[in-house]
């Protein structure tokens, strides 16, 4: 499985727990849930350890769900080129 981690030189502000991603060419905004998964890519993590985290972080959400979301998150942030794969 593919490791994801954050692009260089990407600046990130935190405002009222939503981050605000600052690259060279664009300012991207991401929602408390996008945050999260962002804060967890500090590290370099696979999409299936971003899954589990999230499931025992919202355990009332659907599995299903959080792998949509997930899915969304992380397919934004590679088009944006705010992510690495390794």
């Amino acid at each position: 499985m593919q490791k994801l981690s954050r692009a260089q030189g990407i600046v990130t502000r935190l405002v009222d727990g939503e981050a605000f991603l600052i690259s060279k060419t664009s300012i991207t905004h991401l929602n408390p849930t996008a945050t999260v998964i962002w804060t967890l890519l500090e590290e370099t993590v696979s999409e299936n350890e971003v899954r589990e985290i999230m499931r025992n972080f919202y355990p009332n959400i659907s599995g299903d769900q959080i792998r949509k979301d997930i899915s969304t998150v992380i397919n934004t942030l590679r088009m944006k080129h705010l992510i690495r794969e390794d």
